[in-house]
């Protein structure tokens, strides 16, 4: 075999593996802006209670901000978030804000519980059975957190844990975030 087929060899597999991994980029992408598009509108269909009731989101009142917080029970930041949001006294008070998992209803009544989500009146704790939801808004890490504002139109996201203070500014003052892709 020759040098310069060796080196044709080569660069046919090197443009092979560029175009592979930037169309691999390019799909990615698109799902991505996909996801984010579908964000953009409020949630629609049911969850599940921990209690095993039904939770709809039509049944959100459009009276105050919503934020809906994608989370683990497992997830060390899922926990830091949950309790900067306990803690911040306000954010409770003013925003309802809709906690959604995959796990077990067990394990999720377990972590409301550690927080003292019962307590509060504006905190749903709700299982996404099958992840569908989690699909649908394209959330692969989480925590992921969106708010919406009292008339359920997309303010923000935060991909990570959310600081508190944001995520409270984003709730009182939508109208001063910019809005786009998770932060």
């Amino acid at each position: 075999m020759s040098k310069r087929t060796l080196v044709l060899g080569l660069l046919v597999v090197v443009l092979g593996a560029i175009g592979y991994f930037g169309y691999g980029m390019l799909t990615e992408s698109e799902a991505e802006q996909q996801a984010q598009t579908r964000q953009q509108s409020f949630p629609t269909g049911v969850l599940q209670t921990t209690g095993g009731g039904t939770f709809e989101f039509s049944s959100v009142p459009q009276d105050r901000p919503v934020v809906l917080m994608f989370f683990s029970p497992t997830c060390p930041y899922c926990q830091e978030e949950t309790a900067e949001i306990v803690q911040h006294g306000k954010l409770p008070q003013d925003a309802t804000i809709l906690m959604v998992s995959t796990f077990a209803r067990n394990d999720l009544q377990t972590y409301a519980d550690q927080f003292g989500l019962g307590d509060f009146q504006n905190i749903r704790v709700l299982r996404d059975f099958g992840g569908s939801l989690f699909q649908q808004f394209g959330v692969q890490s989480v925590p992921y957190t969106i708010v919406y504002d009292s008339s359920h139109n997309y303010v923000r996201a935060f991909r990570g844990k959310a600081d508190v203070n944001r995520l409270y500014a984003a709730v009182t003052s939508p109208e001063s975030v910019q809005p786009g892709p998770a932060q």
